[in-house]
């Protein structure tokens, strides 16, 4: 019986000890992480499915689990961001000096700026009698993070290009998101994301 009461009062403490420590984080200032979905300056524009993939693999870089819960990060509304992009891309063509604007207008911790800088894809039949048709694809992304802590814009590219026989991996929509896995991974936004979300909780 005596140990049921403990293991219960154990239990009840250690309950108390978790939804303290939620509420403090509650009430700490957020993350304030400025995504812009992923901007196109190629001359052919990926499908809206292959962009939807590509802004989920940004997703999944700025993630932290339980975020839901204990709110270490706040993405700043989508419109809001769009808008600042626009005011920005007005005064320079550079993603560094963008993504700084944009910092600077949102008042931003973290600006995340994705762009697909190529993108083609054409067949045609080979040359040689023994082989069939031939995929040629080309396709390139750039990914700019701004960090205000640092006062850094990090500046990261990929790309990808296939001439061969018919083949999966030679085509252009998975290449593109192979190369926006590379820059996000070069990049290293998660653990930037991370490492600026749990310093934010220490000094809180």
């Amino acid at each position: 019986m005596k140990k049921t009461i403990a293991r219960t009062v154990t239990l009840a403490l250690a309950l108390c000890l978790v939804l303290t420590s939620f509420a403090l984080a509650a009430e700490k200032e957020p993350l304030k992480v400025a995504q812009m979905p992923t901007v196109v300056t190629a001359f052919y524009a990926p499908p809206k499915a292959v962009l939807a993939r590509l802004d989920g693999r940004v997703d999944d870089a700025c993630h932290l689990p339980m975020n839901e819960t204990l709110r270490l990060i706040a993405f700043l509304p989508e419109e809001d961001v769009e808008a600042a992009y626009r005011s920005a891309r007005e005064g320079s063509k550079k993603g560094k000096d963008i993504v700084r604007a944009m910092g600077k207008a949102l008042g931003a911790d973290i600006v995340v700026l994705p762009v697909v800088t190529r993108y083609e894809q054409y067949e045609r039949l080979s040359w040689h009698w023994d082989r069939g048709m031939i995929r040629t694809s080309y396709t390139a992304v750039s990914l700019c993070v701004y960090d205000r802590a640092k006062d850094k814009v990090i500046e990261k590219g990929a790309s990808r290009s296939y001439s061969d026989e018919l083949s999966v991996r030679g085509e252009v929509s998975v290449m593109v998101e192979e190369c926006m896995e590379q820059a996000l991974r070069e990049a290293e936004l998660h653990e930037l994301v991370r490492s600026e979300a749990k310093a934010r909780k220490v000094s809180s």
